[in-house]
């Protein structure tokens, strides 16, 4: 699991980022008729990884922007409340970030 960091680290980033999505295709993976148990271990590595990543200051706009993804994905996934509003929010910082990329 990735220890708790108190700065903007870029490479610190990629590994949480790395980690969360490890866990979360292992989750996606599992059968939903698998053994309890391991369900049950997968779910905590990916809330852990996901919790990790998420307190974890964000190095650039990109990072944020998979920060709200992360956070998000759920409800644009299956159009939930406001998912229309929040993808408008993620092209905004998409575009801006591209935008000061080329400044």
């Amino acid at each position: 699991m990735t220890k708790h960091i108190t700065k903007a680290d870029p490479v610190a980033w990629k590994q949480a980022f790395a980690e969360f999505q490890a866990a979360k295709e292992c989750l996606d993976t599992l059968a939903p008729a698998i053994d309890d148990p391991i369900l049950r271990v997968a779910l905590d590595e990916y809330y852990e990884s996901e919790y990790a990543l998420l307190i974890m200051p964000a190095p650039d706009l990109g990072a944020v922007i998979d920060k709200l993804m992360v956070m998000w994905e759920e409800e644009i996934e299956y159009e939930l409340t406001d998912s229309a509003q929040k993808r408008v929010v993620l092209n905004d910082l998409r575009r801006i970030g591209v935008f000061n990329s080329l400044l």
